[in-house]
């Protein structure tokens, strides 16, 4: 392995190292508010950082809540420790929570576990991630910006 193909190699592994330790940034707003509806108008609506987990807290993620009721559609964005920490999206945000992944509100019903006019849609790939109308997967970005950089490097280099 040449020197050059080390430095690519540091230098692929510290972008991708810078990007798992940074906080999560994600937009936090409700579609009440002027820019943010199903899309998130990025002049009008800014990234907030997200609280930390703390000691066995566990991922945090970017949420994208979506309640229907009454014909009418309310989208609440913010990040998970916060929807954790507010009794009003406490009980009903859901158990389990992936990246990419969409599940019913939660119901204190046994008879009714499910709220099926409450959508929360869960990611963590990138900053604002829950701006999206679907969320999609930001690592490819990451993978194919870490490649471009790498090649750019090799032929100024060489």
């Amino acid at each position: 392995m040449t020197s050059l193909e080390r430095y690519i190699l540091y230098f692929t592994g510290l972008l991708a190292l810078l990007q798992a330790v940074n906080s999560l940034s994600c937009y936090s707003c409700a579609s009440t508010e002027p820019g943010c509806g199903q899309q998130v108008n990025i002049r009008l609506q800014h990234f907030k950082t997200c609280p930390t987990t703390g000691h066995g807290g566990g991922e945090n993620f970017c949420v994208k809540q979506i309640l229907n009721e009454g014909g009418s559609q309310v989208i609440t964005r913010g990040c998970l420790m916060t929807f954790r920490s507010d009794s009003n999206y406490r009980q009903s945000v859901p158990t389990v929570q992936r990246h990419g992944y969409c599940s019913y509100g939660r119901n204190d019903d046994p008879w009714n576990p499910f709220n099926e006019n409450l959508m929360y849609c869960f990611c963590n790939d990138w900053n604002g991630c829950n701006g999206a109308q679907s969320i999609g997967a930001g690592w490819l970005r990451t993978v194919v910006l870490s490649a471009v950089i790498a090649l750019v490097l090799r032929q100024i280099v060489l």
